[in-house]
């Protein structure tokens, strides 16, 4: 009887001997998407990390991703085909400006959008700029950052993840962006997170951040 080698002992060695495939990222793409140069290697990677994210519905996570990697279209492409679409955002319109709706002023640069931002901002009393790149993407993550460092960036990201869903789906329903409307349901994620993940550092800093005492506080105020 002749030797023979096992298959699982060559299938093996593919493993060990091969490197791992490098994921490159086109920078220029998605600083093009906000008009912006300020978007880096570190911000993208917790982009894609966070669309992956277990914390909150798969519902947010499509809506981001969708429209990150250009599968979600607004009026500035919908009317190079459709005659019956105008290319202008409807927000601004209404307020007798005329402005190009593409990615970036949809989910970020609209006025209505910026008041939105701000309104979450003040109210919850983050800490991060309100930019193109921080909101749409990611929170630059600070070199050597602590755990509680991370998790607060992680939050940042979560809130933001929200904003985008509730501003896109407004836009897609033609409805009224209300910021009392986005804070409800801000409030309800939140406390899905702290039911969810008890244990978890992530719950500790929603704690220790105030963030539900600080949304009941401003929605019962109106």
């Amino acid at each position: 009887m002749k030797s023979f080698t096992k298959g699982s002992s060559q299938i093996r060695k593919v493993f060990t001997n091969s490197t791992p495939t490098e994921i490159k990222i086109d920078l220029v793409k998605f600083r093009e998407k906000i008009h912006s140069t300020d978007v880096s290697i570190n911000q993208m990677k917790y982009c894609f990390k966070n669309l992956q994210s277990k914390l909150i519905g798969n519902d947010y996570l499509d809506y981001k991703s969708r429209a990150v990697h250009g599968k979600t279209q607004f009026n500035g492409s919908l009317a190079k085909y459709k005659s019956t679409v105008l290319k202008w955002c409807k927000h601004c319109f209404e307020m007798g400006i005329r402005t190009t709706e593409d990615f970036e002023h949809a989910v970020f640069r609209c006025p209505q959008v910026q008041y939105i931002l701000f309104e979450v901002k003040n109210c919850l009393e983050l800490s991060c700029p309100i930019t193109a790149s921080n909101c749409v993407y990611s929170s630059p993550r600070p070199p050597e950052a602590s755990k509680d460092e991370l998790a607060d960036c992680t939050i940042t990201d979560l809130i933001w993840n929200i904003c985008m869903k509730f501003t896109l789906k407004s836009r897609s329903e033609n409805s009224t962006m209300c910021d009392l409307t986005l804070k409800s349901e801000l409030k309800r994620q939140v406390e899905t997170i702290t039911r969810n993940f008890p244990n978890q550092i992530i719950t500790d800093r929603i704690v220790y951040l105030n963030l539900i005492p600080k949304l009941k506080r401003n929605l019962e105020q109106g």
